[in-house]
């Protein structure tokens, strides 16, 4: 890497700290992200639950088709 390639507000103060809250930010967003993702599946699959349970009293294989 050469000098011109550098960041030139790498060397600034308070640079770690923003990298680091930048990152903390970051990882913040990504867990809310799975968080989100993981309450979806779990709707899906309690969906699927409840529409075969209802199927499967009335018995009706059409319905757990659906």
């Amino acid at each position: 890497m050469t000098d011109a390639d550098r960041d030139p507000d790498a060397d600034a103060p308070g640079h770690d700290a923003l990298v680091v809250a930048e990152n903390v930010g970051l990882r913040s967003e990504i867990i809310k992200l799975i968080e989100l993702k993981s309450q979806l599946v779990s709707l899906a699959v309690v969906t699927v639950g409840a529409v075969l349970g209802v199927a499967v009293q009335a018995r009706s294989s059409g319905l757990a088709l659906v």
